[in-house]
């Protein structure tokens, strides 16, 4: 057994010595089993996902198809199909005619003798002379 200078036995030290060779030695064999496994499970995932993903994703579907509950047509329903289809009618018509309002009233209309404008130039006109 190894003494240090003193001469006391040095069973601590070497014990250490051994366990930090047996720590190197550990890292470099987990490292290098790392290297190896890296394109080992790579090349497996490569795999599932060409062969493997398509039949359990087609087996999924398939599954999913049989435990859906058949699909009930809902009865139709004529009156309110008509009275919905006469409300938006309305509503657009209704659009149409404040839009076309407002554009006459901001003398942004196209037509430049316009009823109104017509009477309000002829009552300028009038007062101005």
């Amino acid at each position: 057994m190894p003494r240090n200078e003193s001469g006391h036995q040095l069973k601590l030290s070497g014990r250490m010595a051994v366990a930090r060779s047996a720590a190197a030695a550990i890292k470099r064999t987990v490292l290098r089993t790392r290297a190896w496994a890296a394109p080992q499970v790579d090349n497996a995932g490569k795999f599932l996902q060409r062969s493997a993903a398509p039949k359990v994703s087609a087996m999924l579907s398939s599954a999913a198809r049989r435990i859906e509950p058949a699909k009930t047509r809902a009865p139709r329903q004529p009156a309110k199909l008509a009275l919905g289809g006469a409300a938006t009618l309305a509503a657009a018509a209704s659009a149409v005619a404040a839009a076309a309002r407002g554009h006459r009233k901001n003398g942004t209309a196209s037509d430049t003798t316009a009823p109104d404008t017509a009477a309000s130039d002829s009552q300028e006109t009038s007062t101005a002379s």
